[in-house]
């Protein structure tokens, strides 16, 4: 059985689709390139996201795939997101099948 904040970040990370970041191997976040019809992707390339310091998930944990709400500029030039919701893979994976998720 499903608890209510799963259900909740279920379909958040479905109607955000496109704010998903994955975790890289340099261990930065990224955009994933959004995948129109044919696999071709409509963005092209991923930008680096940071989490700005009052993220709740800064420096506690690094989920593999998280959404975020909002984004700005960040002191350092740096795009950096606010609000960030931890989500899972199979979630995404399940809600959006025709999207490239990795």
């Amino acid at each position: 059985r499903r608890g209510r904040g799963e259900v909740v970040r279920r379909c958040l990370a479905t109607g955000y689709f496109s704010n998903v970041l994955r975790l890289m191997n340099d261990g930065q976040y990224y955009t994933i390139p959004v995948t129109g019809a044919g696999g071709d992707t409509r963005n092209g390339r991923r930008q680096k996201v940071k989490l700005n310091s009052q993220c709740i998930l800064h420096g506690y944990s690094s989920p593999e795939y998280l959404f975020f709400d909002q984004t700005y500029d960040g002191t350092e030039g740096d795009i950096e997101a606010r609000y960030c919701s931890a989500v899972e893979l199979r979630w995404l994976e399940e809600q959006i099948p025709e999207q490239i998720w990795k």
